[in-house]
């Protein structure tokens, strides 16, 4: 019965089982992804709050570990404050 496992071990996939490996690796990962988006929980909305009222913060919790936005709505957002803090600048500059 030992025999029989190790034999097992050693047999190569072929190329075509590779690839079906990673593909199914790739498509577990995407319903994964889109299970996990979901653009209107109640820590995402207090991050968009948090955005607009205090940018520095809305970022923090943004790129916290343990929030749920996704890599690509962290770069938007990400950019969304940055230009935030450029109009808020600009506008304090031509108030004084």
């Amino acid at each position: 019965m030992k025999g029989k496992g190790k034999d097992m071990s050693k047999v190569e996939l072929t190329e075509t089982q590779k690839n079906i490996i990673q593909i199914r690796k790739r498509m577990n990962r995407r319903s994964i992804e889109e299970e996990k988006f979901n653009g209107f929980t109640k820590k995402k909305m207090w991050t968009y709050l948090w955005i607009f009222l205090f940018t520095p913060y809305g970022l923090y919790r943004l790129f916290d570990e343990n929030n749920e936005f996704l890599y690509q709505q962290k770069i938007v957002w990400l950019i969304v404050g940055i230009v935030y803090i450029i109009c808020m600048i600009n506008q304090f500059i031509h108030i004084f």
